[in-house]
């Protein structure tokens, strides 16, 4: 296989050239789909937050009872519409711009194929002159084979002719040897006898060997050299076809190149034409668009100011409701302890401290402890004959003996203290029932307040009503015409800001 041909300087550095242009070509082109796929995810952004804030301003406007606030967020959701429609164009704009990009880039694939071209042609130069050398190649390596094939020939016969030759002289020596020692070492004859058959046995099969090793060498070159100039007869064929496939496929893209070329000549004239008519209408659009940029701007960083200030009410009445209930279980546990205690002590009364829970008073023990008169508890001492009755009834209850002084039970009427803390037990009892039901109806309204506020959100325990969004046309207006209205929409945007900080 001849050495690959060494590129000179020059055609490195051209090749090197064409390469990084190539690499920018193909990153201006990336570029530019990135920047188209940009605008395309842009305009469906733009649908889908117009939709959704459809949805929230439609609620909004349902929310508010004055006919003239609402009719001021219509003309507000209005602008936000044209805002939107602004901002369409100038993706459009942005649309035509990539358009003629695209147009400079064919531009600079038309140089491209010029590059191309001479490329080309220097590479079918080159191509001859491989070619050639190929052929003076494969005439010296087959000079080179006879001229080595003889040459090892001749090796060959020499070689045989040697080996011949010490094959006689080491018999003949064989044979001296055996005259002169045949007395003295005729028990060793036939042992040197059988060495040197072996010697030779060895020397014979070692030439041999190195004999097959070179002649299978040469074989094997000699189908290597005719198996690779058939492939690069395949190769040359195969290349020849791709060249002339390469040359129809630049003469089509010449041809579309003309025509896009006339196509380019023709858009440019109209793109002047229109820039010369359309210039004054341009600017103003363009006016226009940055006055609603910036309301749309200072609209969405006020939403999501009043948002943030949302959330951290909302954690805060999450802290606080939690604190909450953690006091009333420990309010209640409290109780369950004290009624546990209270239990417990009722089970270790004596005999002499039993006495009646609650006295038996008809419907007068009903009323609620705080209407109840601390005082009436004063009359309950002086049931002297009640009282006695109790103790002979627990006395033969418990057989007590009779000789137990029946005016020990005088001293119970006496117990006003007990009596008083009785009516205070039952009017913290009936206060903390109370309490419970206030809780209870401050719980729902913080629900409710809750579900109020997260109306705007998908909440899975409070499911909102699915209400059909109705659409909105646009109205093309002149962007002086809005400038000079901006004072009416900015008093609005304030009014209703005021309204919700209040609420």
């Amino acid at each position: 296989m001849p050495p690959k041909k060494r590129l000179s300087p020059e055609e490195k550095k051209a090749l090197k050239a064409q390469k990084k242009a190539d690499r920018k070509a193909r990153a201006e082109e990336k570029k530019l789909q990135l920047k188209y796929d940009y605008l395309h995810r842009e305009l469906k952004y733009g649908a889908l937050t117009i939709q959704r804030h459809e949805k929230n301003w439609k609620k909004m406007l349902l929310d508010i009872a004055i006919p003239e606030m609402r009719k001021e967020l219509e003309y507000a959701w209005h602008n936000f519409e044209r805002v939107v429609d602004a901002k369409d164009f100038h993706i459009s704009l942005l649309m035509d711009e990539i358009r003629d990009s695209e147009e400079q880039y064919m531009m600079n694939i038309r140089s491209h194929c010029e590059n191309v071209d001479s490329l080309i042609r220097l590479f079918k130069e080159q191509h001859d002159e491989l070619r050639v050398d190929n052929d003076i190649a494969v005439q010296n390596l087959q000079a080179d084979n006879e001229r080595e094939i003889s040459k090892i020939m001749s090796v060959h016969k020499d070689t045989e002719d040697f080996l011949n030759m010490m094959l006689y002289g080491l018999e003949m020596t064989l044979k001296e040897q055996e005259q002169f020692i045949r007395c003295e070492y005729c028990s060793r004859i036939d042992e040197e006898v059988g060495k040197n058959a072996e010697t030779l046995q060895k020397l014979r099969f070692i030439i041999h060997k190195d004999f097959a090793k070179l002649w299978n060498s040469v074989l094997e070159f000699l189908e290597d050299y005719f198996k690779k100039v058939s492939e690069r007869k395949k190769q040359y064929e195969f290349l020849n076809n791709q060249d002339e496939q390469v040359n129809a496929l630049l003469r089509s893209q010449l041809e579309k190149i003309k025509h896009m070329n006339n196509s380019i000549k023709r858009l440019k004239q109209n793109y002047n034409l229109l820039q010369s008519t359309q210039g004054q209408k341009v600017s103003d659009l363009l006016m226009e668009r940055q006055f609603f940029a910036d309301s749309f701007w200072a609209l969405k960083t006020q939403l999501e100011d009043e948002i943030n200030t949302d959330n951290k009410n909302l954690t805060l009445m999450t802290v606080e409701t939690n604190e909450s209930i953690k006091y009333l279980k420990e309010l209640l546990k409290k109780g369950e302890e004290i009624l546990t205690l209270a239990s417990l002590c009722r089970k270790y009364e004596t005999l002499e401290e039993k006495v009646l829970p609650f006295p038996l008073l008809g419907k007068a023990s009903y009323k609620t402890p705080l209407e109840v008169d601390i005082d009436f508890f004063d009359d309950i001492a002086d049931l002297k004959l009640f009282w006695k009755r109790i103790g002979r009834s627990d006395a033969v209850r418990y057989s007590i003996p009779l000789e137990v002084d029946i005016d020990f039970f005088d001293d119970i009427a006496d117990l006003k203290l007990f009596w008083k803390r009785i009516g205070r037990s039952d009017a913290v009892r009936y206060s903390m029932y109370e309490e419970k039901e206030f809780l209870i109806e401050e719980n729902d309204k913080l629900r409710k307040m809750i579900h109020e506020y997260c109306q705007c959100l998908n909440c899975a325990a409070f499911p909102m009503p699915q209400t059909q969004r109705r659409s909105i046309g646009i109205n093309r207006i002149d962007g002086n015409q809005e400038m000079k209205k901006y004072s009416m929409a900015e008093e609005a945007v304030s009014n209703f800001s005021t309204q919700t900080s209040v609420e």
